[in-house]
């Protein structure tokens, strides 16, 4: 039996078993488990028997919990599992997001500087974009091309990170959905 890995993205209240996933393989999926222990941001391992259009999680394993950045920015980790639960359509493979999402989740420290460019490169990944020329710069295609761990790093001019900002809310802002967003505030606090 093939063992797959996701991330809790949403639990689904008041049905505790019912439970919105990003897998590795499959993309975001929601499905029935008989774990009852998780929060969102868990990272599991866990067979999967599909029926009628239903994917029943089982063989549960706990692999790993983002305390660290919980405990740093509940709100940030909140905002990014709420993005990817309305941003990553059922169905749809992001197995980059889901290899960004554990990136983060192993760093020891995030500046806000790092939550920012760790943001713009989820939206583009979302398919989040500016529809204003004036936030393409070389920078920003830049970002979008480097992994992360390269540009994270980095010194930016104080212009780009400024820039970097109003990107982040000019793509969030133009989105249909953007109401549904519980954590949106979380861009004024970076």
């Amino acid at each position: 039996m093939k063992i797959y890995t996701g991330i809790v993205l949403k639990h689904f209240a008041p049905y505790r078993h019912k439970v919105s996933l990003l897998d590795r393989s499959l993309g975001h999926i929601t499905g029935i488990l008989t774990y009852e222990r998780l929060s969102a941001g868990a990272v599991l391992s866990y067979a999967i028997k599909a029926s009628r259009g239903h994917y029943f999680i089982k063989d549960v394993e706990f692999i790993d919990m983002p305390l660290r950045l919980a405990s740093q920015d509940m709100l940030f980790l909140h905002h990014v599992l709420e993005l990817c639960y309305h941003f990553i359509p059922e169905g749809a493979h992001a197995e980059r997001v889901y290899d960004l999402i554990i990136f983060i989740f192993n760093q020891t420290v995030i500046t806000n500087k790092q939550k920012r460019l760790f943001l713009c490169l989820l939206y583009v990944l979302l398919g989040l974009y500016a529809q204003d020329e004036f936030f393409y710069n070389t920078y920003m295609y830049e970002l979008e091309q480097q992994p992360l761990h390269d540009m994270i790093d980095r010194d930016i001019d104080i212009n780009i990170e400024k820039n970097i900002s109003r990107w982040l809310y000019q793509c969030i802002s133009m989105h249909i959905d953007v109401q549904k967003l519980k954590t949106i505030h979380f861009l004024d606090e970076i």
